[in-house]
C-alpha cells in the first residue's frame, strides 16, 4: 500500500537555527547541549507529501501546541519523489531537523547513522511499549543491527478490495465474497449490465502487488523468504499463482478490457458505479467514509472492504508493512521536545486527527476509531476487515519497488498469453539475482 531539498534546505536550516538560539536566549534550560522539553522552543519536523501531508498535520500540530504551549512546531512537507534525496542531504549536513519522517525501505538502513537509537531517547523504552508488537518487529528489520532508530506511525496493506454494497445485494450476496465461487455469483449477476465485476490499476507495480497477494494465500513464507533470505521466484507456488491469475481473465471473472486501466482510471470506474469491486491498497480506504464519498462524488451509496478472494475462505490474506515512521536525528538539540511530539502524534491524542481519514492503520496498540465516524454496518465491518488483514498479514509488504515494476510487465504478458507462467517465473528470478532492480 503501499513510500529532496537543495538551497531551500539551507535557508530553512538558518531560519530554524535562529529560532533555536532565540529560544535559548530567552532563558530556556538545557541538559548539556540539549534543550529541556518544557523550555520555550521551536522544533522542525520533516515529512513527505501524503504521509499524511501538511493539511492533516496542521490539525495534529494545532492540538500538540495547545497541549504544549512552550513548543512551536514548524512542519516542512516535501514532494514524495524528492524526499529521500533531500532528507539525506539535510541529515548529512546536520541541518536543524528535530523529527524526521523515515521511509520504511532501504533508505532507513542507508541513513541509520544519522538517527538517534530509540533506546537513547529520554523515554524510549516506555514509548515502544505503546505500539503493536508486529510493528516493532518490522521496525527492527529496517536497520542492519536490529537497533530501533525510529518508531511506527501507521501501516498499510495490499491488496484489498473495496466493494459497492448495493451491487452485492443485487447479486444475492449477504457478505463480500471470500472465495472465487462467491465471486462467480457476483460476476454472473452483472452479465449484460455494462458493469464489470472488478477493476484494478494495470500499472506494472500493482500487477506485482496482486500476484504476490495471490501467492501469499497458499505460500505465506514466499515473499519474506525472497526479501530476507534470498529466496527464489522460480517456485511452484509462484508459477501456480501466475496460472491462477491468468485464469481469472480467461474465465471472465475479470474483464480483459480493463487491463489497460491506469491507477486513476480504475478508481474512477468504481467511483462512477461501473465496477462492483476495485482492488487496491488500504490507503484508498477513505471511500468507507460517507463524507469522503459525498465530497468526491463517489456514486456507490455504501462501500465496504474485503480481502482478495481465495479458493478457500481461510486463505484470504494481504501483505502489510509500516508506511510512515518517525525518528529523531542525532544532531537535534531538541530531542526531549521531539520525543513529546512523536509520542503525541503516533501514540497519543494526536492519532485521531490523522487516523480518522483512514489512510493508515495506526500502530498504537489500543487505538479505536472515534465513535460515529463510520455510520453503516458495511463501513464498520469493512474497516474491521482492514485491521484484521493488516494486523495479521501473510508477509511483510517490504517491497523492492524497481524489481516490482519490472516483474509486473511479465505478469501482464502472462495474462495476455505472450509468456508462460514458467518463463515469467524464470525471468523474474533472473532479474532478482542480477541485483540491478534492487
Amino acid at each position: 500500500m503501499k513510500f529532496s531539498k537543495t538551497t531551500a534546505v539551507v535557508a530553512a536550516a538558518v531560519v530554524v537555527a535562529s529560532l533555536t538560539l532565540a529560544g535559548c536566549s530567552a532563558g530556556s534550560t538545557s541538559t548539556g547541549s540539549h534543550i529541556a522539553a518544557d523550555a520555550k522552543q521551536t522544533i522542525n519536523v520533516w515529512g513527505w507529501a501524503g504521509a499524511p501531508g501538511k493539511d492533516v498535520m496542521a490539525g495534529v500540530i494545532s492540538g500538540f501546541e495547545k497541549a504544549n504551549p512552550s513548543i512551536t512546531v514548524k512542519f516542512t512537507e516535501i514532494a514524495s519523489l524528492d524526499y529521500k534525496n533531500k532528507a539525506t542531504l539535510a541529515l548529512s549536513s546536520k541541518d536543524s531537523i528535530d523529527v524526521v519522517g523515515v521511509s520504511p525501505s532501504a533508505w532507513a538502513a542507508d541513513n541509520a547513522s544519522y538517527l538517534l537509537p530509540v533506546s537513547k531517547w529520554p523515554n524510549g523504552a516506555a514509548l515502544v511499549s505503546k505500539y503493536q508488537p508486529q510493528t516493532i518487529d518490522q521496525m527492527k528489520k529496517l536497520f542492519p543491527d536490529d537497533e530501533i532508530r525510529a518508531v511506527p506511525f501507521g501501516s498499510s496493506g495490499s491488496v484489498v478490495g473495496f466493494y459497492n454494497a448495493d451491487l452485492l445485494k443485487k447479486a444475492g450476496l449477504s457478505a463480500p465474497p471470500k472465495t472465487w465461487a462467491d465471486f462467480t455469483k457476483l460476476a454472473d449477476s452483472l452479465k449484460g449490465t455494462g458493469i464489470v465485476p472488478a477493476v484494478m490499476p494495470s500499472d506494472s507495480w500493482f500487477q506485482d502487488e496482486f500476484l504476490t497477494t495471490l501467492v501469499g494465500q497458499t505460500d505465506p513464507s514466499f515473499w519474506n523468504n525472497i526479501r530476507y533470505n534470498n529466496g527464489s521466484f522460480d517456485t511452484k507456488s509462484y508459477i501456480d499463482a501466475l496460472a491462477k491469475y491468468k485464469s481469472l481473465y480467461d474465465t471472465g471473472l475479470f474483464d480483459k478490457s480493463t487491463l489497460d486501466l491506469a491507477y486513476s482510471d480504475a478508481m474512477a470506474l468504481f467511483d462512477q458505479g461501473k465496477a462492483a469491486v476495485v482492488f487496491n491498497g488500504s490507503w484508498e480506504a477513505g471511500r468507507l467514509l460517507a463524507s469522503y464519498r459525498a465530497a468526491n462524488k463517489v456514486q456507490p451509496s455504501d462501500v465496504g472492504a474485503m480481502g482478495v478472494p481465495a479458493d478457500s475462505a481461510d486463505q484470504v490474506s494481504a501483505r502489510s508493512f509500516l508506511d510512515v515512521t518517525y525518528a529523531i536525528p542525532v544532531a537535534s538539540t531538541h530531542q526531549a521536545a521531539a520525543e513529546k511530539f512523536i509520542e503525541y502524534t503516533t501514540a497519543g491524542a494526536g492519532v485521531d486527527a490523522w487516523a480518522s481519514s483512514l489512510g493508515f492503520i495506526p500502530a498504537e496498540k489500543n487505538w479505536k476509531l472515534p465513535s460515529g465516524l463510520l455510520t453503516t454496518d458495511v463501513e464498520t465491518s469493512g474497516y474491521a476487515t482492514l485491521q484484521t488483514l493488516i494486523g495479521a498479514p501473510s508477509s511483510d509488504r517490504n517491497n523492492l519497488s524497481n524489481l516490482s515494476a519490472q516483474i509486473g510487465t511479465y505478469i501482464l504478458q502472462v495474462v495476455n498469453g505472450t509468456m508462460t507462467p514458467e518463463a515469467a517465473a524464470k525471468q523474474a528470478e533472473a532479474d532478482h539475482k542480477s541485483g540491478k532492480y534492487n
